[in-house]
């Protein structure tokens, strides 16, 4: 397994998927990988999703049936999980850049993507099964992470040449 990314609870003390016991994880070329931590001390393959790309970074929807996934030259690929034996996609949107990093607006209406020498991307997932570009902010470097602030009015990039990128106005 080649994992480059995870997603917590809101608490940060799990990854979980529903009711706390699943955890998501973002593994390269295969993918996304759903994993049962009910028993910390050994975890179990409950299912997976071959994004296409390498699977970069994922984050989950608020009702935790939607995995957003940065697939690197995949850009986002949207999948269903609420059956976590066999996840299927909802949608895609492909970026021009190498997406590494995803986060969701605070009502998970739009998708902010760390899309490397392409900046910021900002996609409008409120129809996952067809999600389309909002905007996007050029960085001068190669955009890594991305968060946003409390409100979603901010997005904080990190950007390989220019160190915090802070972009305003992104609603």
């Amino acid at each position: 397994m080649d994992a480059t990314g995870v997603t917590l609870s809101s608490d940060g003390t799990k990854a979980y998927v529903v009711d706390g016991s699943y955890g998501l994880v973002t593994d390269g070329s295969n993918g996304l990988v759903i994993i049962d931590i009910s028993d910390p001390a050994h975890p179990t393959k409950l299912g997976s999703y071959d994004t296409v790309g390498d699977a970069m970074s994922v984050t989950l929807s608020s009702d935790n049936t939607k995995a957003y996934v940065a697939d690197c030259k995949n850009g986002l690929v949207i999948v269903d999980i609420s059956d976590s034996a066999h996840p299927t996609k909802l949608g895609s949107y492909n970026t021009a850049g190498i997406s590494t990093d995803v986060t969701l607006s605070n009502d998970g209406s739009k998708a902010y993507l760390a899309d490397g020498s392409n900046g910021l991307v900002i996609v409008d997932i409120s129809d996952p099964s067809h999600p389309t570009k909002f905007g996007s902010y050029h960085t001068a470097g190669y955009s890594l992470r991305v968060t946003l602030s409390s409100d979603s009015s901010k997005a904080y990039v990190t950007d390989g040449r220019n160190g915090l990128v802070i972009v305003g106005g992104i609603q």
